[in-house]
């Protein structure tokens, strides 16, 4: 805002504002001074002290902020969640060795072998897991929690980035 100096009779010149117009201030000396109009404030010399450019307003609000924010999110969360959707721990396969499982069929009874004939046609083919394959089932259980939760996390900043980006821009009243 422009400020004006007004002049007293003891040399002094007191700061005064357009919002003044018409008022009485004191000068420093004690002296009463009569503020002049608007129109006539315009004649009296300004004070530099005060500067007439207005103050630089930060271009970074909260709608930009957010949106950086869930940038960042979704880059810091989404990224890993990609890399380990596609890193996914693989299966150990069983080593079936055909020609042994032909001997240990060859070695059963008659009674043996139709008893494993009722098994396999009632419940198919059991397999004991290996600890390979529980350790296997552990691991991607474990892979699929963390590459969930950082896919989810990933959203957030997504959802953050498009309600940052339908915010309007709010002017304060003065």
């Amino acid at each position: 805002m422009t400020a004006y100096l007004l002049p007293c009779s003891c040399g002094r010149k007191t700061t005064i504002e357009p919002r003044q117009a018409g008022e009485v201030v004191a000068c420093a000396c004690g002296a009463s001074l009569t503020v002049p109009t608007m129109l006539e404030m315009a004649a009296l010399e300004r004070d530099e002290t005060e500067s007439d450019i207005p103050a630089t307003r930060n271009p970074w609000g909260a709608r930009q902020r957010l949106i950086l924010l869930g940038i960042v999110i979704g880059l810091l969360a989404g990224v890993p969640a990609i890399c380990l959707f596609f890193t996914q721990p693989t299966l150990p396969k069983r080593d079936l060795d055909p020609q042994r499982l032909r001997r240990q069929v060859e070695a059963l009874n008659a009674v043996q072998s139709w008893q494993l004939y009722r098994n396999l046609r009632q419940q198919g083919p059991q397999w004991e897991p290996l600890p390979q394959e529980a350790a296997h089932a552990k691991a991607l259980l474990q892979h699929r929690i963390y590459a969930g939760t950082l896919a989810l996390i990933a959203c957030v900043g997504i959802v953050l980035i498009v309600v940052a980006s339908t915010m309007t821009n709010r002017k304060r009243a003065p």
